[in-house]
């Protein structure tokens, strides 16, 4: 079992809390605001829609060959 010091974390500093898990030299990634967060949420939807569609558009246009394979 690793011996961890727990009481020189501050849980809600996520720098802090890295540290102590040694997160491999990574940065810490920036705190978003809510709003931030939906609008980032919103535009990923959005292109994992369209990259979707056009992947099933591609495939249909090669189903045939596809099915030969």
């Amino acid at each position: 079992m690793i011996d961890v010091d727990l009481d020189g974390i501050d849980f809600n500093d996520p720098t802090s809390f890295m540290k102590v898990l040694g997160g491999g030299g990574l940065p810490v990634p920036k705190m978003m605001q809510p709003v931030e967060v939906r609008r980032e949420a919103e535009g990923r939807s959005k292109r994992l829609f369209i990259n979707y569609n056009e992947l099933r558009a591609i495939l249909e246009r090669h189903e045939a060959t596809i099915q030969k394979r």
